[in-house]
């Protein structure tokens, strides 16, 4: 997405519009969703991966159920994403008139959860939420790790992650 979230697009002058892995990022998913269709000519494509609901599961437990035993309550640590079936209604409601939504899961190795969360950072897949208590204390941190260990641990002491 452009300055101000817009798209750098003409009216109907695009024939293909790919988006992979950037609309998860956008503050206003249906209104990219609908540039991105008023961008397009008619019968054009538009294409984009992004991550889903299911994503990072495990840490999404792991780190809430270390909030709740170590601060007594959550922050997001997380950004929210979409689920399959809100993906395609947010389609719909865009305008597109054939769209197919599909679904991919992938699962990665880690050695532990410190790990996973030093690939998210490099990745630049961090909290982009405004409404976030920025400090993570480092007693949830280890707790998080720890709860994720003995909740999603494979035989061999590594983890894995849902993608």
């Amino acid at each position: 997405m452009g300055s101000a979230n817009q798209l750098p697009a003409v009216h109907s002058s695009q024939d293909l519009i790919i988006s992979c892995l950037g609309l998860h990022w956008t503050n206003d998913l249906p209104g990219a969703m609908i540039q991105c269709r008023l961008a397009l000519q008619p019968d054009g494509l538009f294409l984009a991966a992004i991550l889903g609901g299911e994503a990072l599961k495990e840490l999404r437990i792991s780190c809430t159920v270390a909030q709740m035993e170590r601060e007594g309550g959550i922050s997001p640590r997380m950004s929210p994403l979409a689920q399959v079936r809100d993906a395609g209604n947010l389609l719909t409601r865009a305008g597109f008139t054939l769209p197919g939504v599909d679904v991919d899961q992938y699962t990665v190795k880690y050695n532990n959860a410190l790990e996973l969360v030093e690939h998210l950072r490099a990745m630049g897949e961090t909290n982009a939420l405004f409404q976030r208590n920025p400090v993570l204390k480092r007693d949830t941190a280890l707790a998080t790790a720890a709860i994720y260990q003995s909740m999603f641990g494979l035989e061999d002491g590594s983890i894995h992650a849902t993608f």
